[in-house]
């Protein structure tokens, strides 16, 4: 009894979490104006892999609206067309959680069943883990239709259906280079710092 009580609760803290999320979906500000200051500060990070004397990292700071209004705006041509809205929110320690509405209902994805089709929402919480240059997102909670799923299953879901999709295809479970002669990603505080 003990154990089922604590279990409710743990279940029931995730939810609440996820829906404090999930209710700030649509209260970031997404603009123009926001998407502009995302992208200077991607010019500097790419002028700044030019630069002579790389041992002194610069550093700079992105916040949820200038990440999220940067993938409005100027990421629409290169974001799967099964995704029709994301979301970023920067928590605190590192805590990084995302929501996301997928329509698979005419995707291209070879062998999906039918009972993936449909529109549907996605919601995760993890932490970014980087270093040397690498990155990789650990996902904690994952809910996909309110449902809370295992990272696992959708980390193999994920696996079998980019295979077919891509031949450069690898695992999210990986570590990903991160470009532009970035050293390293964190959160704090708010928002996303990039050492570069």
């Amino acid at each position: 009894m003990i154990l089922k009580v604590k279990i409710l609760i743990f279940l029931t803290l995730i939810i609440y979490n996820f829906g404090v999320y999930r209710s700030s979906f649509y209260e970031i500000n997404i603009s123009e104006e926001a998407a502009e200051r995302a992208a200077k500060h991607i010019e500097r990070i790419k002028r700044g892999e030019k630069r002579l004397f790389k041992f002194f990292l610069k550093k700079e700071y992105f916040t949820e609206e200038e990440i999220n209004s940067y993938i409005y705006y100027r990421m629409k041509e290169r974001t799967p067309s099964e995704i029709k809205e994301v979301r970023i929110f920067f928590g605190t320690n590192g805590v990084l959680a995302g929501f996301s509405k997928i329509d698979l209902t005419d995707s291209t994805i070879k062998n999906l069943p039918e009972f993936f089709k449909g529109e549907f929402p996605v919601a995760f919480e993890g932490k970014i883990l980087s270093e040397e240059g690498k990155i990789k997102l650990k996902i904690n909670k994952l809910m996909i239709s309110n449902v809370l799923v295992s990272p696992l299953l959708v980390n193999q879901l994920t696996d079998f259906f980019s295979k077919g999709r891509r031949d450069n295809y690898k695992s999210i479970n990986e570590w990903f280079d991160l470009p532009y002669g970035i050293k390293r990603v964190l959160i704090k505080d708010k928002k996303l710092i990039v050492f570069y």
